[in-house]
């Protein structure tokens, strides 16, 4: 195991921890180590990725935001928000469902005018903290929002990378990575803010022990504001903003080689940590069975 910063860059905040074995991934991220009290954590299946919001990727930007784009860069991003947002109410509607916070005053707050009208100034009061519980049933069932999903047990974001990287087919990645940050910081970048909603929220949510981290635009409102590019949106990740902050001891990043995914998936399991404790209900027992095959098989364990 190495504990290094990034290299080629003088002074680069983010610690990097890069373990060879599961052993010592299993340690680093050890609910009594050094990376526990006051952390969240994340996982993802890529450690080259960065920590940006889905409804900033790339992927999603050139799908969903279609004619938008020729628009200025905050009216077209949170126009293609509030769009998708609104869809999905409908849905929910058309389905019976609920929805969180919903009341005949929130109803009138989601008309598009009145919220075109509210950003359309200063996109950083985007979204206001009335919407979050909205965004965070959005994002659970795959709607790209400005919140990214992170976990107050180490394990749990172990468990997220590690399944995901066992059912992707994206080629040439190496190592998976969980994310440490120290959230009692965030007060130190003001575009980012924790949020941590009441577990009737999401009967996952409350599984996981989730949080949300909500990250809002760095870039001024108004029809005169140049769009970027879509890779400027990077600079919205919460790794840059801590970079370009210049704060230390804020973030780091344990990795693991991506060959050893079905091995902290079983590990993992032992911990009691699985999709079906993570995923209440018949969909997260079965979710785990084949994740289990997946990794007995991926370890070598399984005939």
């Amino acid at each position: 195991m190495s504990a290094e910063m990034k290299q080629g860059q003088a002074g680069y905040p983010i610690e990097e921890i890069h373990c060879d074995s599961l052993d010592e991934f299993w340690d680093v991220l050890s609910p009594i180590g050094s990376l526990s009290r006051g952390y969240i954590f994340r996982g993802q299946r890529n450690a080259s990725w960065s920590l940006l919001p889905s409804a900033l990727r790339k992927d999603n930007l050139e799908r969903y935001r279609g004619y938008l784009a020729k628009n200025s860069a905050s009216d077209s991003v949170i126009a293609y928000e509030l769009g998708l947002l609104r869809s999905f109410v409908f849905a929910c509607d058309v389905s019976g469902l609920p929805i969180s916070g919903d009341s005949i005053a929130f109803r009138k707050e989601l008309d598009f005018s009145v919220l075109a009208d509210r950003y359309h100034l200063d996109a950083r009061a985007w979204p206001d903290i009335e919407f979050v519980p909205l965004l965070a049933l959005a994002q659970h069932h795959a709607i790209p929002t400005r919140l990214l999903d992170w976990t107050y047990r180490s394990y749990v974001a172990a468990y997220f990378a590690a399944e995901s990287a066992l059912k992707s087919n994206e080629q040439g990645v190496q190592r998976l990575a969980v994310w440490a940050l120290r959230a009692e910081q965030l007060y130190q970048l003001p575009q980012v803010e924790q949020v941590r909603l009441p577990g009737a929220v999401s009967v996952n949510m409350a599984a996981q022990q989730g949080c949300f981290v909500v990250v809002r635009s760095q870039y001024g409102q108004g029809r005169d504001t140049p769009a970027p590019s879509h890779d400027e949106y990077s600079q919205d990740s919460i790794d840059s903003l801590v970079v370009a902050a210049g704060l230390n001891e804020v973030l780091s990043k344990v990795t693991l080689p991506i060959e050893l995914a079905g091995e902290l998936l079983l590990r993992c399991d032992r911990f009691g940590v699985s999709a079906a404790t993570l995923f209440p209900g018949y969909d997260g027992a079965a979710r785990s069975a084949l994740e289990f095959r997946l990794a007995s098989i991926s370890s070598g364990r399984l005939i």
